[in-house]
């Protein structure tokens, strides 16, 4: 799959002609909260769980903004009803506690996940796992990555089409093959006021050299093969 490989949910045009040629997609998982997160700068080199990070990251950054509600620093800024608000939000947004604070227990670990899972038995309590100190989070620079999901062309759900990225080209290709002309080498492509020429060559008969002419010409030859013609 070289080159652009996720379909977003919203590429209507694609995903129409997808249904039209018959060309099969899957779902691709885009956000893995199970996946690793690393940097040789950051927690010691070690890779951490996606979910670890973005967990800690959203409960530090509420138990910071819950703070400054109690504290009474934003009160000049904002309303008392909306800060009320603000602190049940950051209260379910952040997995925060009863005392408001983002800390080891089982309400953060149903987030990031527990040190110990839950299983059966006499001995099959949870064990709460710890958070990361708040700034190894916030020096590690890894939250990046939780931007990187929020951006519109990366949010889920995406697409692939089973069997590869070219199941796309093949589905055109069955739609017009009798206007394809296959094994031709292009070696120049001139345009003019009168339109454009393609000049290639007829491998497929004795490397003819022969020229294709008309008003426009969609051209998607890599830029790395097309500066050396």
């Amino acid at each position: 799959n070289p080159g652009p490989w996720r379909i977003p949910y919203h590429h209507q045009g694609l995903l129409h002609y997808c249904r039209e040629f018959g060309v099969q997609l899957e779902p691709f998982i885009e956000l893995n909260h199970n996946s690793w997160l690393h940097s040789t700068g950051a927690f010691g080199g070690k890779a951490v769980r996606y979910r670890e990070l973005a967990s800690d990251f959203n409960g530090f950054t509420a138990e910071l903004l819950a703070k400054a509600i109690d504290q009474h620093k934003l009160d000049e800024l904002v309303p008392e009803e909306e800060r009320a608000h603000i602190r049940d939000a950051m209260h379910s947004w952040g997995a925060l506690n009863k005392d408001m604070a983002y800390a080891k227990g089982n309400t953060s670990s149903l987030r990031r996940g527990f040190e110990k899972p839950q299983g059966g038995g006499i001995d099959g309590a949870p064990v709460p796992s710890d958070p990361f100190a708040r700034k190894d989070v916030m020096q590690s620079g890894l939250w990046n990555w939780m931007a990187f999901h929020e951006r519109l062309d990366m949010q889920t759900t995406m697409f692939q089409p089973v069997g590869g990225m070219d199941q796309i080209g093949k589905g055109f290709t069955r739609q017009v093959k009798d206007l394809i002309t296959l094994n031709c080498k292009v070696s120049s492509i001139h345009q003019d006021d009168r339109g454009v020429t393609v000049t290639y060559t007829d491998t497929a008969h004795g490397d003819a050299v022969r020229q294709a002419q008309a008003d426009y010409c969609v051209c998607t030859i890599p830029l790395s093969v097309l500066s050396q013609l």
